[in-house]
């Protein structure tokens, strides 16, 4: 969410400022590059306030160890719904859900970037990102994953936590679900969007500045 409302008008506001713009010798593809290495930059910085918060909260109570164990269902059975937990530290944890995120920041930049040189209207780049954080509402069952392949919907990796803890595997009832392959599905998905995009720039019906 907090990725959506930085990027929602990186390239709508610049009809803000046309003659100033028109005036750098760059093309609109590669100012979409720069605008897209900016807005992952940006969503990254988000971070620092959490950081900065959780040091503090470490010197208060202490910070605890990276080793501590954290649990992860495992399917064994999945005929018969049975299944095991099993753990993994803290720090892998926390690693593999970065991850996850990240990449989940790299599709929301992509699909706002398509969507703003495509309509240039800042609302509609909004209902976009908030269908594509809340698409998973429209499908979430217990057991959908039974009947359905959710694994291969992007949308069914939004959860970070629950993906990697895999307490989605479980209510989904699925043993495919994983946070790499969301991880590959997500990071594919996003460069597919922003190669779209780039193609699509190149169109003089859609630059950035008429």
């Amino acid at each position: 969410i907090a990725t959506l409302l930085l990027t929602i008008d990186i390239v709508t506001k610049d009809r803000r400022h046309p003659s100033i713009l028109k005036g750098f010798p760059i093309a609109d593809w590669k100012r979409l590059v720069v605008k897209a290495l900016v807005a992952l930059v940006g969503s990254i910085a988000l971070w620092i306030p959490i950081v900065v918060g959780l040091i503090i909260i470490g010197f208060q109570f202490g910070f605890g160890h990276f080793s501590l164990p954290s649990p992860v269902y495992s399917y064994e059975l999945i005929w018969q719904m049975d299944g095991k937990f099993t753990d993994m530290s803290l720090g892998m944890f926390l690693l593999r859900c970065f991850v996850l995120l990240a990449a989940w920041m790299f599709v929301m930049i992509a699909v706002v970037l398509l969507f703003s040189i495509l309509f240039r209207q800042e609302m509609l780049n909004m209902i976009v990102g908030v269908l594509l954080i809340f698409g998973e509402r429209f499908y979430t069952s217990r057991g959908v994953g039974y009947f359905w392949d959710v694994e291969q919907y992007p949308t069914s990796y939004v959860q970070v936590g629950k993906i990697v803890s895999k307490y989605q595997n479980f209510y989904f009832t699925t043993p495919k679900l994983h946070d790499m392959l969301g991880v590959k599905l997500l990071l594919a998905s996003a460069v597919i969007v922003l190669l779209f995009t780039l193609l699509i720039s190149l169109s003089k019906r859609f630059r950035l500045i008429k």
